[in-house]
This record gives structure tokens, C-alpha cells and sequence, in this order.
């Protein structure tokens, strides 16, 4: 009898200190084993800085990345990211004239984009449904122009121009991984800032037409700058284990 209750004493005991026991941290997409990789994409707002605000202002770009994890739960993992923003279009409008003739209005509309790709180490909190990270990485940037000479009053096309340049890039920056729903496949928002550089590269903008009158005409000239811009980022990724 005496052996018994010792016996059911230390049953309760060990079922005591299990209950005790505190629940083991979520990982980002509860699930039985790590996540492996993320696969995802995001929108962006990208205010540009330093020089290069004097001559693009920021816009609006989609971009998408994947994560390749090396260690267990992602803690270590390679980042690859692709994006194209959309920096807007901007018309200048002049008069020009040949000796003798009367001045037409002309307008020059110039396009901007800028595509960027990079490829880089990520750290990320190990456990958590909210997971913070950092990294850093280095790849491209490439400038685009589209610019075309316009007739104002007719809006005849006069000219088109194709303007390209592109150089070495780096980023740096972070943010926070969000779990929103676990399972096979977890659903993951993506919440994050980065600055942007990259080497000096050859820009072509509005303000690389120069009007210095009627009789004359326009002076078109490229701007040498670098790319700085801070890159807001809000996107959804897809976990795979």
C-alpha cells in the first residue's frame, strides 16, 4: 500500500512541475519545425536624400525578396531583394524660336524610375510571434529617363530620348517580422526601413534642360550624382518549412 502512494505521490509531482513548465516561445508561423525560407513582396515609399534630393523627388515602388535561412529558426539567413520605383514624371515648358519666326511653346516631359537588386546577410530574433531583424546588403541601382520634346500647343511629339546609368549599391536597415496565421504555409507581414546608396552615376532630368531664350535652343546637359534615398517598406511573405 505504502508503495503505492509513493509511487502515485511521485506521479503527481512529476505532473506538477510539467504543468509548472513555461509553454516553449512561438516561432514566427507556429508550426512543428523552423521556417527554412520566406518568399515574399512589398510596396514602398522612398523619400530621396542628400544631393541626390536636389534632383529627383521620392516615390513609390514594388519590390520583392526572399530569405534564405542558415541557421535553425531563420537567425542567420541570406536576403536577395529586387525593387522598381516610380520617382514620377516632371514637364518644362519654354518658347522656342528660329531667326525670323515666331516662338513656339515647347515642353520637355522627363520620366524617372530607378531599379535597385541587392544580396545580403539578415539576422532575426530567434522566437516570438513579433521578431525583429536587422541586415545589410550590396548589389545595384540602375537610373532610367524617359524624355520626350513636346509641342505644347499641339502635343505633337518632336523628340523622344532614352537616358540609362547605373552603378554599385548598398543597403542597410531593418525591421520587424509579424505573424498573422500559422500552419503549413504562415502568413507573414513584413514592416521595414532601409536607406539606400549607391556610386555616383550620370542622371538626366528637367533640370538638365537649360533655356537661355527664344532664339536659342535648349541646353541638355547630365547631372552627376549619387543615389540616397530612405526606402519605408510594408509588405506580406509566405514561410516554408
Amino acid at each position: 500500500m505504502q508503495r503505492t502512494l509513493v509511487v502515485a505521490l511521485l506521479a503527481a509531482v512529476r505532473f506538477a512541475s510539467a504543468q509548472d513548465q513555461p509553454a516553449p516561445p512561438p516561432r514566427v508561423g507556429p508550426g512543428s519545425s523552423p521556417l527554412v525560407i520566406l518568399l515574399g513582396t512589398d510596396v514602398t515609399w522612398t523619400p530621396t536624400t542628400g544631393d541626390f534630393r536636389n534632383y529627383l523627388a521620392g516615390g513609390w515602388g514594388l519590390g520583392a525578396h526572399v530569405v534564405q535561412g542558415l541557421t535553425s529558426n531563420m537567425v542567420l539567413a541570406i536576403r536577395g531583394a529586387f525593387r522598381v520605383t516610380d520617382n514620377g514624371s516632371r514637364t518644362v515648358r519654354y518658347p522656342v524660336a528660329r531667326p525670323g519666326t515666331n516662338p513656339v511653346l515647347v515642353a520637355t516631359t522627363t520620366q524617372n524610375n530607378v531599379t535597385s537588386g541587392s544580396l545580403g546577410v539578415q539576422f532575426t530574433a530567434p522566437t516570438g510571434r513579433v521578431r525583429p531583424y536587422l541586415f545589410g546588403a550590396a548589389g545595384f541601382a540602375f537610373f532610367h529617363t524617359t524624355s520626350e520634346l513636346t509641342n505644347a500647343d499641339s502635343a505633337s511629339r518632336l523628340a523622344k530620348r532614352d537616358f540609362r546609368d547605373g552603378g554599385f549599391g548598398t543597403e542597410v536597415g531593418g525591421g520587424l517580422l509579424i505573424a498573422l496565421r500559422g500552419g503549413t504555409v504562415p502568413v507573414i507581414l513584413d514592416v521595414g526601413v532601409h536607406s539606400e546608396r549607391s556610386d555616383n552615376i550620370n542622371l538626366y532630368t528637367e533640370k538638365s534642360v537649360t533655356y537661355t531664350g527664344p532664339a536659342y535652343p535648349p541646353a541638355i546637359t547630365t547631372i552627376q550624382t549619387a543615389i540616397n534615398a530612405v526606402a519605408y517598406r510594408v509588405g506580406l511573405s509566405l514561410g516554408f518549412r
